[in-house]
């Protein structure tokens, strides 16, 4: 391949990821309220269940059934 090829590969390549966050970024702001939180303590901020089961006075197993919820919503969304 040419070095142009390479290039518009690349660019092409930045342009579907820029519309993927662009697409999780409104779906995250379509999910209810407790979804996006509990999706960005685990995500983006690193909890884990058991951290966030204390951060968001829940069981254990209460976190972990709404970060599957969270995360189901969100995949539907996206599709």
């Amino acid at each position: 391949e040419s070095a142009d090829e390479l290039q518009l590969v690349e660019e092409t390549e930045e342009i579907d990821l820029s519309e993927k966050i662009e697409a999780v970024k409104k779906a995250m702001n379509d999910l209810p309220e407790n979804y996006r939180i509990i999706l960005s303590l685990y995500y983006l901020e690193g909890y884990d269940y058991e951290e966030i089961s204390e951060i968001l006075n829940l069981s254990y197993s209460n976190s972990r059934v709404m970060l599957n919820r969270a995360k189901n919503k969100l995949i539907t969304l996206l599709n």
